[in-house]
């Protein structure tokens, strides 16, 4: 009847994930610093479409399956991310798309089948010996609270992230 059904765009899937991700941060039930993620991500989606189909926004319906490892590989050669990050990045762009299946605005998410890849980086760690040569070692006091606070995160298994947002309140 040339009557056209309205097209959800893929800036509004994720305009609309990020808003009802941002009510349960609100409510305290999941991380301000997730939410954070992705905002990014929506940046790094937003640079991917200006760059590579010259727009800054694109209807979901025009959404392939080459989407993700063309994103992935514009993530890690045009702004120089590493594979594990990139990979992560399209992670939650598979989440928002899938979002937008249970919201109806697709039949089915077009990266579904798009396989995400990690690389198990390779970390040194520290010998007990090492451990406790630095925990003996004489330091100016500056020093010596960095070493603490490390030594404290290496005992205790947190992330310094955790140890910063430590206080004295029960």
């Amino acid at each position: 009847m040339g009557i056209t059904e309205y097209s959800r765009t893929l800036c509004e899937a994720i305009d609309f994930h990020n808003r009802r991700f941002a009510e349960k941060v609100k409510a305290g039930m999941k991380s301000g610093r997730t939410l954070k993620r992705f905002e990014i991500t929506k940046e790094k989606v937003v640079a991917f479409l200006k760059s590579h189909f010259h727009v800054s926004d694109k209807p979901l319906s025009e959404i392939k399956f080459s989407f993700a490892p063309d994103f992935e590989h514009f993530l890690t050669t045009a702004q120089g991310i590493g594979a594990n990050t990139a990979m992560k990045y399209v992670k939650i762009l598979k989440q928002m798309l899938k979002l937008a299946v249970d919201q109806g605005w697709l039949v089915v998410s077009p990266l579904s089948r798009f396989k995400c890849s990690y690389e198990e980086p390779q970390r040194e760690r520290l010998t007990r010996d090492e451990i406790m040569a630095l925990y003996n070692k004489e330091l100016i006091p500056r020093l010596e609270e960095v070493r603490d606070i490390y030594l404290f995160c290496c005992f205790t298994g947190y992330a310094y992230t955790d140890v910063l947002h430590l206080t004295t309140d029960k």
